[in-house]
């Protein structure tokens, strides 16, 4: 079973895959962490924004956090990014797409269309 301490620093996370993802659209995302795990956030337009988890509930492993994207692809196998978005400010998140870990490029292309799509006024 894998452990969060069995990640060496060489290895790509699966923070770094998005973030090459996401760059091809020329798209930055900002990595932040609490004592629940980490994940990535993506700044929209009107203080939108988007946060892009890795769903560890489905990985036997013990330790992992419940949202984790410090580790490699290869520790979270049956992981799942998702995708939630807040358009306004003060009202909540809501959930936009869930895809295998692996897909990283999938879910990139689904954060440039949400902030390609027209908004309404």
């Amino acid at each position: 079973m894998s452990t969060l301490t069995d990640l060496v620093d060489d290895e790509e996370t699966v923070a770094d895959a998005m973030r090459a993802a996401l760059a091809e659209y020329g798209i930055a995302a900002e990595e932040r962490w609490s004592d629940e795990g980490g994940w990535l956030v993506v700044d929209g337009p009107a203080d939108a924004y988007a946060v892009l988890t890795v769903d560890t509930s489905e990985i036997e492993a013990e330790g992992l956090p419940r949202s984790c994207v410090g580790l490699p692809a290869g520790e979270l196998a049956g992981g799942e990014w998702v995708m939630t978005i807040c358009d306004r400010p003060g009202w909540g998140e809501r959930f936009v797409l869930a895809v295998p870990v692996w897909d990283e490029y999938g879910c990139a292309e689904r954060v440039a269309d949400w902030l390609t799509a027209p908004k309404a006024a």
